[in-house]
C-alpha cells in the first residue's frame, strides 16, 4: 500500500469522495498546508511516496512552496488535484508543478487505473518524468490499459490479448449526443476498448441496437433544467441501466444531480478514452457486480 501525504482542506465537497477513496487505499497522513508539511517531512523517519495537493483554487499554493517541498524530499511525486476553481489554471502559462494534474470529478477513474498497475506491476503515470508531455502520459495510459498481451478492457476482450468482435458477446452501450459526429467518434473509440454501441439522438430518437445495453453514456452541456428532463429520458429509455455523464464542466452543483439521475461516473470535456473505459467498468460492476476489465 502507498504511503501518501495530502495537503490541503478536503472538507470541501470536491474533495470529499477523493478523501474517501484516498483512505481506503493508501496509507494517508493529512496537513492542512505546504508549510505543515514541510514540518511533517522534515521530522519524519521515512518519507511518503506521494503528495497529493488539494487545491481549491489557482494561486493557493505557490510554485515556490512546491518547489521548496520537492528540495526536502527530492523523490517525492506530487498530484495535483484540481477543484472547480481551478477550470483554465494551466491557460496561464504558469501552473505550479506537478507529476501528474487530475480534476476532482476525474479521480475515481484515474486513481483505480494507477492502483491496477502498480497491482500489475507496471509503473503509475507519476513515475514519468515531469518534463514529459500530456501526450506522453496518455501514450503511457494506454500501455497499462492494454497489458502485456494486447487490448483488455471490453467484455469482448480476453486475457491473453485476442480480440473477440464485440458484439459476439451480446452486451452493449447506448449513446445520446445530440449530433451524429459525436456519436461517431466516441462509438469508435468505444470499439478499440472491446465495447459496441447504438445512438441516442437527443433527445428522443433512439435506434434499437441488436444487443442488450449493459450501460449508457449522456453527452450535455451544464445539465440545466432541459437537460435534466432529457437524461430522465434516457435513462428510461435504456431501463435505468448504470450511465456515465459527460459535461462540459462538471460544477460542484451538477456532479450530485447526475448522480441522483443515475450516473455511476461523471466526466468533464475534454476527457481521455483511458477515462471514458473506467467509468464504463464501473457501470459494468454496477450492473453485473464483475469488473468489466479481464484482469492483466
Amino acid at each position: 500500500m502507498l504511503d501518501l501525504l495530502l495537503i490541503g482542506d478536503t472538507a470541501r465537497p470536491e474533495f470529499q469522495m477523493v478523501h474517501s477513496i484516498l483512505l481506503h487505499s493508501a496509507r494517508v497522513k493529512q496537513v492542512p498546508d505546504v508549510e505543515a508539511a514541510e514540518a511533517l517531512l522534515q521530522s519524519a523517519d521515512s518519507l511518503p511516496q506521494l503528495a497529493v495537493i488539494a487545491a481549491a483554487y489557482p494561486g493557493q499554493f505557490p510554485s515556490s512552496q512546491i518547489e521548496a517541498l520537492c528540495r526536502i524530499a527530492p523523490l517525492i511525486k506530487i498530484i495535483a488535484l484540481l477543484g472547480s476553481w481551478c477550470e483554465g489554471e494551466t491557460r496561464t502559462g504558469h501552473p505550479w508543478p506537478a507529476d501528474a494534474r487530475v480534476w476532482w470529478y476525474h479521480w475515481p477513474m484515474w486513481w483505480e487505473r494507477q492502483i491496477a498497475a502498480l497491482a500489475a506491476g507496471y509503473p503509475p503515470i507519476w513515475d514519468m518524468p515531469r518534463t514529459a508531455t500530456d501526450q506522453d502520459r496518455i501514450l503511457a495510459g494506454r500501455d497499462i490499459l492494454r497489458g502485456p498481451g494486447g487490448p483488455t478492457i471490453g467484455p469482448g476482450m480476453r486475457s491473453q490479448g485476442e480480440l473477440t468482435s464485440p458484439t459476439n458477446t451480446g452486451i452493449g452501450i447506448a449513446i445520446a449526443t445530440a449530433d451524429h459526429a459525436t456519436y461517431v467518434a466516441m462509438t469508435h473509440a468505444l470499439t478499440s476498448v472491446g465495447y459496441p454501441s447504438t445512438w441516442w439522438y437527443r433527445p428522443h430518437r433512439f435506434l434499437e441496437p441488436s444487443f442488450a445495453i449493459m450501460a449508457g453514456i449522456w453527452d450535455g452541456g451544464q445539465l440545466d433544467s432541459r437537460e435534466q428532463l432529457e437524461l430522465n429520458a434516457f435513462q428510461i429509455q435504456i431501463h435505468s441501466v448504470p450511465v456515465v455523464v459527460l459535461l462540459d464542466f462538471p460544477r460542484i452543483e451538477t456532479v450530485p444531480k447526475a448522480h441522483a439521475a443515475g450516473a455511476v461516473a461523471v466526466l468533464g470535456k475534454p476527457y481521455s478514452i483511458d477515462d471514458l473505459a473506467s467509468a464504463i467498468r464501473a457501470c459494468w460492476r454496477a450492473s453485473t457486480g464483475h469488473d468489466g476489465r479481464v484482469p492483466l
